[in-house]
């Protein structure tokens, strides 16, 4: 399971332009790496996982890859039954670590990039 948001490539474009491009690659890496940080702290078993069968795989499995020329950081679990542990199935209660993760680091993010204009 992974989140991943690919920027316009206008945008890109243009920020190459301008000179910025490494501005964006350098906040796209720190804040994929805190996201990969905050996962694993969240996969911990005892953490998030508290329902007793966590065994450290999936926290072992979080990892982060940059992409696109530095553009893109795809932070997830190697892990197949993510999904289940994340949303829940009927019969065991969702104990989410990506969503949490996210929330925590989009809007830092977000104030990163609005740095460009100064």
């Amino acid at each position: 399971m992974k989140i991943e948001i690919t920027a316009d490539k206008d945008l890109i474009k243009k920020l190459r332009k301008l000179g910025k491009i490494d501005f964006v690659k350098d906040k796209v890496k720190k804040h994929g790496g805190q996201l990969q940080e905050t996962m694993k702290e969240l996969a911990t078993p005892n953490v998030i996982y508290v329902k007793g069968y966590s065994v450290g795989d999936t926290k072992k499995s979080i990892s982060v890859n940059i992409t696109d020329d530095g553009l893109t950081a795809e932070v997830g679990s190697g892990m197949e039954y993510t999904p289940y542990v994340e949303y829940g199935t009927r019969f065991i209660e969702p104990e989410p670590v990506v969503r949490p993760a996210f929330n925590k680091h989009a809007g830092p993010f977000i104030e990163d990039l609005r740095k460009l204009d100064e």
